[in-house]
């Protein structure tokens, strides 16, 4: 798994590839762990890579959602494969964050 993080345009993308297993979401949860309680931060989650995410995965990404949006910040999912949609829409996520 791999996270690239970059600055664009007013937003911060951060690009996953790989799965988000119960392993590597630890390593997710370490590189956005600079991003976490930045006051008005606009995310947004590019999960085209992304062929595989496990609850872990989902708890990093809820974590990071609940840390950015009480300052004014947005997290936008974007690019989900067929596979993690399904697992977004299974646990309620897609009508959590903007997908």
């Amino acid at each position: 798994m791999t996270v690239d993080i970059k600055e664009l345009d007013e937003k911060t993308v951060v690009t996953v590839t790989g799965e988000l297993d119960s392993v590597t979401s630890e390593e997710f949860q370490k590189a956005v762990a600079p991003l976490m309680g930045k006051e008005g931060l606009k995310v947004e989650l590019d999960m085209a890579g992304v062929d595989y995410i496990a609850s872990k995965g989902l708890r990093v990404i809820l974590a990071l959602a609940q840390s950015i949006m009480p300052s004014g910040g947005k997290l936008t999912v974007v690019n989900l494969t067929p596979a993690v949609r399904m697992v977004f829409d299974m646990s309620g996520f897609s009508r959590m964050f903007i997908v």
